[in-house]
């Protein structure tokens, strides 16, 4: 690891916490004006993070407003639950795909259904 951050430092790692990078992600999203991602997606949230509470940062952000199709489910892990129960992640995984495939299969097919 000596050697691989010897070659670049920290110039290219954990970039989004540093100031800059978080206002430039703001400022092209914002400047974009399409604050939405109106494909169905899936957050596998951790109950027991000691970063944050991800349900409660999802309700002060209103992800709801921006990701209109967004699925949450909650895992008993801290905060790598695809590391930590791999098992118990991929059954709500593979069960959030299932349910998803007949919805966009009906969307191709001109149901009219929105996600």
């Amino acid at each position: 690891m000596v050697g691989e951050f010897s070659k670049q430092g920290f110039n290219y790692t954990l970039q989004f916490y540093t100031y800059h990078n978080r206002y430039e992600s703001w400022r092209v999203t914002h400047e974009q004006g399409n604050h939405t991602i109106p494909q169905p997606a899936l957050f596998i949230a951790p109950l027991a993070d000691p970063v944050a509470d991800w349900i409660v940062v999802a309700g002060i952000l209103q992800s709801e407003k921006f990701i209109p199709n967004l699925t949450t489910k909650t895992i008993d892990t801290e905060h790598w639950p695809h590391l930590e129960a791999p098992e118990e992640f991929n059954k709500i995984l593979n069960e959030w795909l299932k349910d998803l495939a007949p919805k966009l299969q009906d969307k191709r097919q001109g149901s009219g259904e929105e996600l």
